[in-house]
């Protein structure tokens, strides 16, 4: 898979379905080509997961991605208050000086771990909401 959009997308439907997921991020050399910084082309994408995700979700979800989307996926996971720390760690704060793609709104999330959700997912309705996707109304799927 090489258009951006759809890779995003694809990372976005992972991440979405990890447990103990706060938010996600892209960052790296794909996130700064993707906001039109020059330098050469990403040779892996590096995720972000901020919260209290498993290893072995994480490495698991970065294996599938990175067999589907032909790509090398890294998965960082750090928690919360690394994240929000006043003295970050080195790589907290390369992260926070470069530019990001984010993977999941409040919103996303909100839903993701809601009753609604699985009463929706549980019924009929579900063919409706079928053609849900993360991200703006409009966005490219």
């Amino acid at each position: 898979m090489t258009d951006p959009d759809q890779i995003i997308e694809a990372i976005r439907e992972a991440v979405i379905e990890l447990d103990g997921l706060v938010v996600g991020y892209i960052f790296g050399s794909f996130a700064a080509r993707y906001h039109g910084v020059d330098g050469p082309p990403p040779s892996d994408i590096d995720v972000l997961l901020i919260g209290t995700v498993e290893r072995r979700a994480a490495s698991t979800m970065c294996t599938d991605l990175s067999r589907r989307l032909g790509h090398e996926v890294n998965g960082y996971r750090i928690t919360v208050a690394a994240w929000e720390a006043e003295s970050p760690d080195a790589l907290v704060r390369d992260v926070r000086t470069h530019p990001l793609i984010l993977l999941l709104t409040d919103f996303e999330m909100a839903y993701r771990d809601s009753d609604a959700r699985k009463v929706v997912e549980e019924s009929r309705a579900s063919d409706v909401l079928s053609t849900w996707r993360p991200g703006p109304p409009g966005a490219a799927t």
